[in-house]
């Protein structure tokens, strides 16, 4: 999925710009850039990589542990939604829908066709052994 979506050749260039000045270079990255290289996905293209267009309520969840996805990207990657509602999860990563009642709770009105609040749901932060 990630290699047939694709970067353009902005973002490819600012990734590695970036990279040659981050610690761990664009080892965050690996191995989404070289993927289409190596099996040859096809990138769907700039089109593809449009922001959607809609006027539907749109809960969305911003988790602040993931690595390739941040914050501002979320909300640029809605840009064409005229009513998002942004949902942002503190020490939230993927798949973590049933790590905590708050979490789902936060979207929980979306599903039963209410209004969404603007929030901020706080998990515990991950603990290392």
């Amino acid at each position: 999925m990630a290699a047939s979506s694709g970067m353009s050749e902005a973002d490819i260039a600012r990734v590695d710009k970036r990279a040659r000045a981050a610690l761990l270079g664009d080892l965050i990255n690996f191995p989404v850039l070289q993927l289409p290289n190596a099996y040859g996905p096809p990138d769907l293209g700039d089109d593809f990589r449009e922001p959607p267009h809609s006027r539907r309520p749109t809960p969305v969840l911003s988790e602040t542990l993931i690595g390739r996805t941040f914050p501002e990207n979320h909300l640029a990657a809605v840009r064409g939604l005229r009513n998002v509602t942004l949902i942002t999860v503190e020490n939230g990563s993927h798949n973590l829908f049933e790590a905590d009642p708050a979490y789902s709770r936060s979207y929980s009105p979306f599903m039963r066709g209410e209004p969404v609040a603007t929030q901020t749901v706080t998990l515990a932060p991950p603990r290392f052994r």
